[in-house]
């Protein structure tokens, strides 16, 4: 497992503690048992979005509904870090698209994606994304407990160059609460879920 300063170099941006342990784990104790929604799945041709059983190998996940003042509360502190982001990025950002909440139950994975696209005839929300986040509310462990889940690594690839090194896959080291920010045209994929269930919010910088 690589370590954060490592990656931090290769160009992620990596806030630990985003959010508080406790309010993770506090928010995870009201959603665990609500129902949720396949997420929806962009095809290779990157023209209009599937349903997940259009395209089943591709991505096995479930979308949530946020309560509306956990919605509120986290979009504040996202629109706080956006200077942040413009200045480590160099980039100048407008706004956000709305935050999703995800969960991968055992068995679940998303294979390798990216973000945003370049495609003329893509929708146009892919094609306004600069930099998409990724916050954990649960931590991964080597063994089933309750509360964590095993598997379900975020990889991302073409940290490197040259052009060899584009397939090399750098595992992140997810932690409860942190908040990781990257290029939405960065290669990324979550394995496998093993055990557990794996929840996390995510957005985009536009």
């Amino acid at each position: 497992m690589p370590s954060l300063d490592l990656l931090i170099k290769l160009g992620l941006f990596v806030q630990p503690n985003f959010l508080e342990a406790e309010y993770c784990e506090q928010l995870l104790s009201t959603v665990r048992t609500t129902p949720g929604q396949p997420a929806l799945v962009l095809p290779t041709n990157e023209q209009h979005i599937l349903s997940p059983q259009d395209d089943p190998e591709h991505r096995q996940t479930e979308q949530l509904q946020l309560p509306e003042a956990t919605t509120t509360t986290i979009n504040q502190k996202l629109h706080q870090l956006q200077p942040t982001l413009v200045n480590h990025f160099n980039l100048s950002l407008s706004g956000m698209q709305p935050l999703l909440f995800y969960r991968y139950t055992q068995g679940s994975y998303f294979r390798v994606h990216c973000d945003s696209s370049t495609q003329p005839h893509a929708p146009h929300f892919l094609q306004a994304r600069q930099i998409s986040i990724i916050i954990f509310l649960n931590s991964p462990a080597s063994d089933p407990q309750p509360g964590y889940y095993s598997g379900g690594s975020l990889i991302f690839y073409g940290l490197i160059d040259p052009s060899r090194w584009q397939s090399h896959g750098f595992p992140f080291p997810a932690q409860a609460g942190m908040l990781v920010a990257f290029h939405s045209n960065i290669w990324h994929e979550v394995q496998t879920v093993l055990s557990g269930e794996r929840y996390t919010l995510v957005s985009w910088y536009i």
